[in-house]
């Protein structure tokens, strides 16, 4: 019983604050700050409380503006399902609110900003990558015989994903 709560939970949570990772995703690349308000893509009218409910918000708005009637991109719930769903399979796995479970969440987090930044502006904001990568290390430090190889695996793995970053955006330059 309690399992399948702490799930939804982690599902609601996930779906939410991917809903922000977005926001990240396409806000920073372009130098804009993160503490606007969400504006439709088309008409640029600020979006209402209930049309930002990750998901949900989308099904009551039926895929559309409340302005200017036009569609929404249905990236926007696809992602927040993959982020709450992302969540969900790091409980499962790890069913304990510890440092391991905060590590995933971590790497998950910087990944999904990364993987919607990329797709929208074929950019990574070098921002979040650094935030992810000082928040493991710092697992590591604070609680290395908790975090294990998780979070080294996690903090490892972003650490090549900014190096071959930095590596492309540098080639690409000079070209």
């Amino acid at each position: 019983m309690m399992t399948g709560m702490y799930a939804v939970f982690s599902f609601l949570i996930g779906a939410s604050l991917t809903s922000f990772f977005g926001v990240l995703g396409s806000r920073l690349p372009q130098g804009e700050s993160i503490n606007g308000r969400s504006v439709c893509d088309h008409c640029q009218s600020v979006l209402s409380a209930h049309a930002l409910i990750p998901i949900l918000g989308y099904l009551l708005m039926r895929g559309r503006c409340g302005r200017c009637r036009q569609r929404v991109s249905s990236k926007y719930p696809l992602f927040e399902l993959l982020g709450g769903g992302l969540f969900v399979v790091g409980y499962l796995a790890q069913p304990f609110f510890d440092v391991r479970l905060l590590a995933y969440f971590v790497f998950v987090s910087v990944m999904l900003v990364g993987v919607f930044s990329a797709m929208a502006f074929y950019e990574l904001p070098w921002q979040v990558w650094g935030l992810g990568l000082v928040t493991l290390a710092a697992i590591q430090v604070v609680a290395p015989t908790l975090a294990r190889w998780d979070s080294t695996v996690a903090l490892v793995l972003v650490a090549i994903m900014v190096g071959l970053y930095h590596r492309f955006q540098s080639r690409v330059l000079d070209k």
